[in-house]
């Protein structure tokens, strides 16, 4: 799948959200995007599209496909191990 459909895909995005960007990280999120002069959406949402290209959002759709569901930060070795072809499902 293209990174600009991955981009699109909003069930894609807020499990990406979940893992790197939980509520915890909010204010963090915020500083960063004062310092760049984007709103804390503005720069998660960015730093979510920097995830999809580096080939994150291709791990989340593997798992997605092998377990009915996107990894939670818990899985994400795994995830990454099975996109890999290191460990069979």
């Amino acid at each position: 799948m293209e990174n600009e459909e991955l981009k699109k895909d909003q069930e894609l995005r807020a499990a990406m959200r979940e893992v790197y960007w939980p509520a915890t990280r909010l204010a963090v999120a915020g500083v960063w995007g004062r310092r760049v002069n984007m709103t804390a959406e503005e720069f998660i949402n960015t730093e979510i599209d920097n995830l999809i290209d580096s080939g994150l959002g291709e791990v989340f759709k593997i798992f997605r496909t092998n377990h009915g569901h996107y990894p939670a930060l818990a899985d994400m070795q795994r995830a990454l191990k099975e996109c890999r072809g290191e460990q069979r499902v």
